[in-house]
């Protein structure tokens, strides 16, 4: 039998929902029902549960800060994460910071279940009214950081980050203003742009050079 920690914020309706849910499944106990203070880190050590269930507003509260107790632990559990939270691109950075799931807080008794298994085999799980538009900002970024450039093409992007022209570009590495082209020719084809505050912008976006 799995055991899980469910942590929050407030004594929201929702949790006691969850703690009824749970209390019927075969499969998993609920170890406890705590609010985040000093004494989580204590609580984890000696009841060694398989799950936590972690408010979002936890987040909202504390930051990414909140999220160090459970990837410091000697065996990183899996956090699955309940509440609000509408922003894709919050969603998408706590899934770097050791988050396996995040469920809404109105999701039905199917999706809960779907989501303990899923994260209890420790891989992700989104929430089916934010998971297209996750995974599919997710896919762009998995897509962007296989683009390889080569070490010229990060000099002259660079470069162009700092607003200089092709001319300047050339003077600067010593090089033709055609060689330059030409490899302004190439960055535009691997990135999949042709105008180039748009090559710029993606450059920033996707942090690919240092500014």
């Amino acid at each position: 039998m799995s055991k899980v920690m469910l942590i929050s914020s407030k004594n929201y309706i929702w949790c006691q929902g969850i703690k009824l849910f749970i209390s019927k499944l075969q499969s998993y106990s609920l170890v406890a029902d705590l609010k985040f203070d000093d004494q989580v880190s204590e609580r984890m050590d000696s009841l060694k549960p398989d799950i936590v269930m972690l408010d979002t507003g936890l987040i909202d509260l504390f930051g990414i800060d909140v999220l160090e107790q459970f990837s410091e632990s000697p065996l990183p559990l899996p956090i699955l994460l309940i509440g609000d939270l509408e922003q894709c691109e919050k969603i998408e950075t706590l899934f770097h910071y050791g988050v396996k799931g995040y469920i809404s807080s109105s999701c039905t008794e199917e999706q809960l279940l779907d989501a303990l298994n899923t994260v209890n085999r420790n891989k992700e799980w989104i929430a089916p009214e934010v998971a297209s538009r996750v995974l599919g900002r997710m896919s762009k970024r998995n897509r962007h950081q296989s683009i390889h450039f080569t070490q010229r093409e990060l000099e002259i992007l660079s470069l162009m980050v700092n607003g200089y022209n092709n001319t300047e570009i050339a003077e600067h590495l010593h090089i033709s203003v055609y060689t330059i082209q030409n490899h302004i020719s190439n960055i535009y084809a691997k990135i999949g742009l042709n105008e180039r505050l748009k090559v710029v912008h993606y450059v920033i976006q996707n942090r690919i050079v240092n500014i």
